[in-house]
């Protein structure tokens, strides 16, 4: 067991509704001016603030008024949702918008086609709620990231594609198409705690990814997990058809970056990984990727979630025929496929 290095945490505040509910209130009003409320009931372990909360200023009749959209270990939970209509509106505008709302989420470009006008947004907690100061720590890590996907072509396409070209609409659909992407382990793989790098981290990390890498790598009877997949469209393994026509592409990015934020003071032996082996195609080999999470004190696992990458540094890409050769291919426009289909 390591010993963990001293890092300096950040001061907030979290709201902690008793019930653990907040309520998300959007004002609109229609084209005749008739106003209503969507009020959207979201459940959190808590509300993270930078500063003390203002009780007195932010106090409203229906609650505490707040901005803040960051959540405890960002965790949220949508519950009910409803619609309060001012005194006097229409039953008909009433059973209108009742009805848009069953279909589902109403994103902010579709108010304007429904005739309505946002007036004002904010979050109340509506009961009772306790303040706590804590101790935020923010982590970064940084690794290299591998993606690939496998898609199974029928013989008229992948002829088509080997004699005329893949027009590029198709090419672009393809080339985004993931079974798999994740970190993977590398030696500049490193990580920083509130911005200071974490000494040892590369040595740990090496030692707890070995260890998971071993238990999918152990005999069959042994495993507890092991995850080989191709494609959604193909099958895989010994079981794989020798007829399959298959585009399969991959990609490298050395650079990326996954985030998390912890409540507590950040403890390296406390890191955990979990390795899977991804098989793009039948006849390919394995490629190990990998999650990072951190187990808190409550012993809740939290997930390193994926921030940004500065674009991929190679890549492959492959069109395979049914004995399992690749053949050249090229790109055409659409036009040129529109033009060879008239």
């Amino acid at each position: 067991m390591l010993k963990s290095q001293t890092f300096d945490s950040v001061t907030k505040f979290i709201l902690v509704p008793n019930d653990g509910i907040f309520l998300e209130k959007e004002h609109f009003q229609d084209r005749k001016g008739n106003k209503f409320v969507i009020e959207q009931a979201i459940k959190v372990k808590g509300i993270i603030t930078d500063g003390r909360p203002n009780l007195k200023k932010n106090h409203q009749p229906d609650g505490l008024k707040f901005d803040s959209r960051e959540y405890m270990n960002a965790d949220c939970v949508y519950k009910e949702r409803r619609v309060i209509f001012e005194n006097g509106f229409p039953a008909r505008n009433k059973k209108i918008i009742n009805e848009i709302l069953k279909k589902g989420t109403v994103y902010s470009f579709e108010y304007k086609q429904h005739g309505w006008q946002l007036l004002e947004t904010y979050s109340v907690i509506p009961g009772k709620f306790s303040v706590q100061k804590i101790q935020e720590t923010t982590l970064e890590f940084y690794t290299g990231e591998i993606s690939g996907g496998c898609t199974a072509l029928n013989k008229e396409d992948y002829e088509r594609y080997r004699k005329k070209g893949i027009p590029q609409s198709v090419y672009d659909d393809l080339v985004t198409d993931n079974d798999f992407s994740g970190p993977i382990l590398s030696d500049h793989s490193s990580l920083t705690v509130n911005g200071r790098e974490c000494e040892g981290f590369y040595a740990h990390l090496e030692r707890i990814y070995s260890v998971s890498k071993e238990l999918i790598s152990a005999p069959l009877k042994q495993r507890n997990k092991i995850t080989t997949r191709t494609s959604k469209n193909a099958e895989s393994g010994k079981n794989a058809n020798s007829r399959q026509y298959l585009f399969v592409h991959s990609e490298w990015i050395k650079r990326s970056f996954y985030e998390l934020k912890i409540y507590e003071a950040f403890d390296i032996n406390r890191l955990r990984v979990v390795v899977s082996a991804e098989r793009l195609h039948p006849k390919s080999n394995l490629d190990y990727i990998f999650c990072l999470y951190y187990e808190t004190q409550e012993n809740e696992l939290l997930e390193f979630q994926f921030r940004e990458n500065f674009g991929t540094n190679a890549d492959s890409v492959d069109l395979y025929n049914a004995r399992g050769k690749s053949v050249d291919f090229d790109i055409i426009d659409d036009e040129a496929e529109d033009e060879d289909s008239e």
